[in-house]
């Protein structure tokens, strides 16, 4: 058999995985009565120790804290974050601040004053933090930002009368030159990539862009193309003013402060402006049940037994057997809505540190591992599992166990054996506990774990990849860490579950996910593999030992409330 051949290599990773089936199953049940055997000295000097205990019974000011922690990678530790916080802190701060001057807006800020205790000058400079950690969220600054739903600019607007009838717009004319931007800002960044790209290292452009050029000329096109990308943005914004950052800001404070009256509370106010103010009132009419006072306004101010309805209550109350119908709302939603609360607070930190010590943001940021997700952060500095041999080794150590038999959970490919650490195996048995804990009644489908790197060059060397539109990005890594091809799965502490096709089983399995992820013990995301959409888990190497005993004996501790 020629092993060089993907389909050959394919076929001996599964023989091989087959003939160690029994023996991961031996090394299982020998973890449970023995304990399991740590990673090498070398790995365990690039994670945390792993003896922390798990955060269960915590006070909601410590969940929230962890919330808040556990948000600060997607917030300010992507790539583009530095760029984003000092745009937004330098560009769209003075303009929100000036906003508030407007003499519509001073009704709403004497109301917010009123109703916190404070000044009508503290109201001011509070409301000036949200907005600016609101338009972090939303366009992080860009005034060419424009989502997929058609809203544009700073603040994210949707074109005409969307039922605020704040920016009629020229949207034919606007479209044609945002298509006009958008090639030209391509071409600038070709032009960008050439001129600083030898001629023998370049990826090939697509014909859109014309035939590549030298570093010379390609340098010497570029001013004029910047200019002329100006000229058109400053044509654009004359007929659609949502891409103007002054007039858009000026219209989201004005829009938002006389919004306050019918969502008296930041939190509400900014999820109504985030997932619609219909969603805000049907959130609150399905919590409050047959208590709801009949206006969003009553149930906010004297929901809670006569007191303010937080978000932050809502959210962590509404349990699949607690406030069922919120909680089947809210998991209809997207976990961005469910957190958005949560993002806009982390956003009001990174925006406060950036001004108080930019070299401390940039510091924090660095260590963050922008342009790596969470798993990378976690287990980047750990050595990948080379080979299929160095698989079957691994099991054979002990190192990896067996996944099958989690109570509640099904193997993808049930023929297949799959492997992890055992600590993966533990926060598998966590979120599958509380899946089953509140009421999630259909079996789990595990889908991949632990593969080795050679497979995984192999995967990426196969998948589909349509020829880029935008030149190739140089692989910086502030503050280290793995390359941008960077795989999980070749650490085997990660494993994928399949997203359910039962629409309630996948609200309560987001939610299984999400107990443990508000708590840190876990990260999860939705991703895409070979068409399945399917959540990608990484445990928390801060938790290695506790999760990997519940992997051994498959004792799951107390929930408290659940």
């Amino acid at each position: 058999m020629d092993y060089r051949s993907p389909i050959a290599r394919r076929i001996a990773l599964c023989l091989a995985l087959a003939c160690v089936a029994a023996l991961a199953f031996f090394v299982h049940r020998s973890t449970r009565r023995h304990g399991v055997q740590t990673p090498n000295a070398s790995t365990a000097a690039t994670m945390n120790a792993g003896d922390a205990a798990l955060p269960i019974d915590l006070t909601r000011d410590q969940l929230t804290q962890s919330i808040l922690d556990g948000l600060r990678k997607p917030v300010m530790g992507r790539m583009p974050s530095l760029r984003d916080v000092a745009r937004v802190a330098d560009q769209c701060g003075p303009i929100v601040a000036e906003a508030t001057l407007q003499p519509e807006t001073q009704a709403g800020l004497d109301q917010m004053a009123q109703d916190e205790g404070i000044t009508r000058e503290d109201a001011r400079e509070r409301w000036v933090h949200l907005q600016e950690a609101d338009l972090l969220l939303e366009s992080g600054g860009d005034p060419d930002a424009l989502s997929g739903a058609g809203a544009a600019g700073v603040a994210q607007w949707m074109p005409g009368k969307d039922g605020h009838g704040v920016f009629p717009t020229d949207l034919p004319a606007s479209r044609l030159l945002t298509s006009s931007i958008d090639a030209l800002k391509r071409r600038i960044a070709w032009m960008e990539y050439w001129s600083r790209t030898p001629e023998d290292a370049r990826a090939p452009a697509p014909a859109s862009v014309g035939p590549a050029l030298t570093s010379a000329q390609a340098a010497s096109q570029l001013p004029a193309l910047r200019a002329r990308l100006e000229a058109l943005r400053e044509q654009r914004q004359r007929l659609d003013p949502r891409y103007d950052p002054r007039r858009a800001i000026f219209a989201q404070t004005n829009y938002l402060l006389n919004l306050y009256p019918r969502f008296p509370s930041a939190d509400w106010l900014f999820q109504a402006y985030h997932g619609g103010e219909a969603g805000v009132q049907r959130t609150l009419k399905k919590y409050l049940g047959s208590a709801w006072p009949g206006s969003a306004a009553a149930a906010i101010r004297h929901g809670d037994a006569g007191s303010r309805l937080s978000f932050e209550q809502v959210y962590l109350t509404s349990e699949p057997q607690r406030h069922a119908a919120a909680f089947s709302y809210l998991y209809g939603r997207g976990d961005d809505h469910r957190h958005y609360w949560w993002k806009l607070r982390a956003a009001q930190e990174a925006i406060a540190l950036y001004r108080r010590d930019p070299a401390e943001f940039q510091r924090q940021w660095e260590s963050l591992m922008p342009g790596r997700a969470t798993d990378a952060l976690w287990y980047g500095a750990m050595l990948a599992i080379p080979s299929t041999a160095a698989l079957t080794a691994a099991t054979e150590r002990g190192e990896l166990t067996s996944l099958s038999g989690v109570p509640g959970v099904v193997l993808s490919r049930p023929t297949q054996p799959i492997v992890a650490r055992p600590e993966a195996r533990g926060a598998l048995a966590l979120v599958a506990g509380i899946y089953q804990r509140v009421g999630g009644n259909l079996p789990l489908t595990l889908g991949d774990a632990a593969i080795s790197q050679q497979d995984a060059v192999w995967l990426a060397a196969n998948a589909p990849s349509p020829a880029p539109a935008e030149p190739p990005e140089p692989d910086i890594r502030p503050g280290g860490g793995p390359s941008a091809d960077f795989n999980a799965h070749t650490t085997g502490a990660v494993f994928d579950l399949e997203r359910p096709s039962d629409r309630n089983a996948r609200k309560i399995l987001e939610y299984a996910l999400g107990y443990w992820k508000d708590r840190q013990v876990l990260w999860w995301k939705e991703e895409r593999d070979g068409g399945v959409r399917r959540y990608h888990v990484a445990p928390n190497p801060a938790y290695r030992l506790a999760l990997a005993r519940i992997g051994a004996t498959e004792a799951i501790p107390a929930t408290p409330g659940l």
